[in-house]
């Protein structure tokens, strides 16, 4: 009979076995178990290897997007700041627009109310036909009857027949603006 002898090599983490030959179903079935339960062994270490791999591969893309994710944060801070930076410093120049315009309309009310008050010559508030015949004449523009009719129609709001100095100076159209601003008092009235 066959002595067992004892292998002394020693498999990764296996204890040392003893040789002994199959001989009953139950070696054989107790070796074909071994056998698989090596096969799982090996295919679990050479999955839990790769998983390794990957997860530091995971791990070095997380941290280098971490990185940028930072990056990225930062530069978002920077640029609202610089959107609301942007938005301050348009609305102040809006607002300073505002003004300007503000300032320009009151400067214009004041220009025509001072044309009015020129022409105005009886300080009655109002312009009755004849006085708007002196402004066109005055401001060199034609002054026929026609015309004369035509600009009183567009001044003469109340259909009363004269222009009273507040339509004078909210409904003055461009085209008689224009000379009123070439005028010869038209700094005086500008108060320059």
């Amino acid at each position: 009979m066959n002595q067992p002898v004892i292998n002394r090599t020693r498999k990764s983490l296996d204890e040392p076995t003893l040789d002994v030959p199959l001989v009953t179903p139950e070696q054989e079935e107790a070796a074909a178990m071994k056998k698989r339960a090596d096969e799982r062994l090996v295919k679990a270490k050479t999955a839990a290897s790769e998983a390794a791999g990957v997860a530091a591969a995971l791990k070095k893309v997380a941290e280098d997007y971490a990185v940028q994710k930072k990056q990225a944060d930062e530069d978002v801070a920077r640029a609202r700041k610089a959107v609301d930076e942007a938005v301050a410093v348009k609305q102040k120049a809006d607002n300073d627009a505002l003004r300007v315009m503000e300032d320009s309309a009151a400067s214009e009310k004041q220009f025509l109310k001072n044309a009015f008050a020129h022409f105005d010559g009886n300080n009655s508030g109002k312009l009755v036909a004849k006085d708007i015949k002196a402004v066109l004449q005055e401001l060199k523009l034609p002054a026929e009857a026609g015309d004369v009719d035509d600009l009183m129609q567009v001044l003469d709001i109340g259909k009363d027949d004269f222009v009273k100095q507040s339509t004078w100076i909210n409904h003055m159209p461009d085209d008689i603006l224009q000379p009123l601003r070439q005028h010869r008092l038209a700094d005086q009235w500008a108060g320059n």
